[in-house]
């Protein structure tokens, strides 16, 4: 008995390590999960001290998903690492056009990607990109 109890315990670790690992994508989520998930990582980003004069949360953001269409082998990509086939999301804040104008038709898009869950970057309305891997190189 004690050695099938000794022979089970590597087996369900080893199980729980895997399904742990495969959950570490976004896509793994159930849909609400992964968009709660999504919303949270954008939000996150997009209220930071150094974007709180952008912040503008009109209406519902949304979320689109696009699949990578290439392997990027470039390292000074931000989608650096990224395989054809790979998913990233976007995550848009709408503005009130009534209210202001701005050169694009969001206050802000943040881009996630699917196997890390880490922000790649983030699009103001005003056609600014900030690429956050930058601004981490640099905090360091």
């Amino acid at each position: 008995m004690k050695k099938k109890l000794l022979l089970m315990v590597p087996v369900i670790i080893c199980c729980g390590i895997g399904s742990s690992l495969k959950a570490q994508r976004l896509s793994d989520l159930p849909k609400a999960e992964r968009e709660a998930k999504l919303l949270e990582i954008a939000r996150e980003v997009y209220q930071r001290d150094r974007f709180k004069a952008f912040y503008r949360e009109y209406g519902e953001p949304f979320i689109t998903e696009l699949v990578f269409p290439y392997d990027n082998n470039d390292p000074e990509s931000i989608s650096y690492g990224a395989r054809k086939g790979d998913i990233m999301y976007k995550v848009h804040f709408p503005y009130d056009r009534t209210k202001e104008v701005m050169e694009a038709e969001y206050a802000a898009v943040v881009t996630i990607y699917d196997k890390t869950g880490e922000a790649l970057r983030i699009l103001l309305g005003n056609n600014y990109i900030i690429i956050l891997k930058k601004i981490k190189e640099k905090e360091k």
